[in-house]
């Protein structure tokens, strides 16, 4: 959350420099997409140690995100 949170206001001021229209308006599912991503995590990590399987679902989790936000947008 804290790299996101520097990460697209620094993107947004780079794409001023360079004369591109960007703007930090997201939309629903983006939004809901970072929001489930962060539960997902914290959950992961809450006991401090993990296995094969946790990192298996959190990637499949991210490739279903990725396949979604493909036929959405």
């Amino acid at each position: 959350m804290q790299t996101a949170l520097m990460v697209v206001p620094s993107v947004v001021l780079i794409a001023r420099c360079m004369s591109r229209d960007l703007t930090m308006e997201f939309e629903g599912f983006s939004i809901a997409a970072l929001f489930v991503s962060m539960i997902m995590v914290s959950y992961a990590v809450q006991e401090g140690k993990s296995n094969w399987l946790v990192s298996a679902l959190l990637i499949k989790a991210y490739i279903n995100i990725g396949l979604a936000a493909y036929y959405i947008h």
